[in-house]
């Protein structure tokens, strides 16, 4: 484990905000896309599929500022999603095809000199994320608390996260944007932030 010291993480932290500040966009319009896409709610006639724009935007703005393991985490991200079944609309397809080629373009030898922190961060989120839909879309039986864990499926992307110094060194940036995204895409599972969407002119479900 390689620990910065004090003045390596201040001269990373105005970076490690912006890719915050970005990643929190990125996650709370994402989020906004998927409300429009599949959960009745309606604005304007492709509202959907401009969100989904929006949000493409700010995660190749995330990904251009980003360093090997930081763009490594969210290849990771990207293609757990697609094993997870949540590319389902063009929202979402735009994030992915648009992210994937960038990667593919910036940096093509990515995975292959990283291969140890995209396992890290792939393999956890893809075998949570799967126990994860189990229990929100079947009845899978199992102990109280693990269904309790699961419940908020922040928890294990926060451990995940702020556990990747177990295999590379510990990234400011990564770390911020990642919590940030997280956190960013949770703001609309508020029953209370979603009553602000009309005010923008967004209607709920009927």
């Amino acid at each position: 484990m390689v620990v910065p010291t004090i003045a390596q993480l201040v001269d990373a932290l105005p970076d490690a905000a912006l890719s915050g500040l970005l990643a929190f966009a990125f996650g709370a319009v994402l989020k906004v896309s998927d409300l429009l896409q599949e959960h009745g709610y309606r604005w304007f006639r492709g509202a959907d599929i401009a969100m989904g724009a929006l949000s493409t935007a700010l995660l190749l703005g995330v990904l251009h500022r980003a360093d090997d393991v930081h763009r490594v985490f969210w290849l990771a991200v990207l293609l757990h999603w697609v094993l997870r079944g949540r590319i389902d609309g063009l929202n979402h397809g735009l994030v992915v095809t648009a992210s994937l080629l960038a990667l593919a373009l910036w940096e093509p030898s990515l995975l292959e000199r990283n291969l140890a922190p995209f396992l890290y961060f792939f393999i956890p989120l893809t075998a949570l994320g799967l126990l994860h839909d189990l229990y929100q879309y079947t009845a899978l039986p199992g102990p109280p608390w693990l269904k309790e864990f699961f419940k908020n499926q922040h928890l294990y992307w926060y451990l995940i996260i702020v556990g990747h110094p177990v295999v590379t060194a510990f990234d400011l940036a990564l770390a911020v944007a990642g919590l940030s995204f997280v956190k960013g895409y949770g703001v609309f599972y508020s029953e209370r932030a979603c009553a602000m969407l009309p005010r923008v002119g967004i209607a709920p479900p009927t």
